[in-house]
């Protein structure tokens, strides 16, 4: 198994950065971000789901592939997190449903903005 799962390519120098980094990095900046409302929990959760699935076999193929420019867009990798924060908070009545609802409509959103 592949332990090294890649979440961005830098297009200069071809370097790249683990999903695990990503995550982490932006999961920190949106628990910053998200502080100021008092919603740093609510934050920290998006941005630890919101490329999760980049750790799909099929964005794993579509990132280390030479001819990946004819894929971008095609690979779905926002509605993993959406789907698995739904699964998270649909159990908790009323409120968890509403609060997964939000985040999960956030989370599939998050690539080309929010949902008509």
């Amino acid at each position: 198994m592949n332990t090294h799962f890649i979440a961005r390519r830098r297009e200069s120098d071809q370097k790249t950065q683990s999903v695990n980094e990503h995550l982490q990095e932006v999961s920190a900046i949106c628990a910053k971000l998200a502080g100021k409302i008092g919603a740093e929990d609510a934050g920290r959760l998006i941005g630890l789901l919101h490329d999760f699935g980049k750790y799909s076999n099929a964005f794993q193929g579509y990132i280390r592939k030479d001819d990946s420019r004819d894929q971008k867009g095609k690979i779905d990798h926002s509605t993993a997190g959406a789907q698995q924060v739904w699964h998270l908070f649909k159990e908790y009545k009323i409120h968890g449903q509403l609060t997964g609802q939000i985040l999960a409509v956030w989370l599939a959103s998050q690539p080309g903005g929010l949902l008509d």
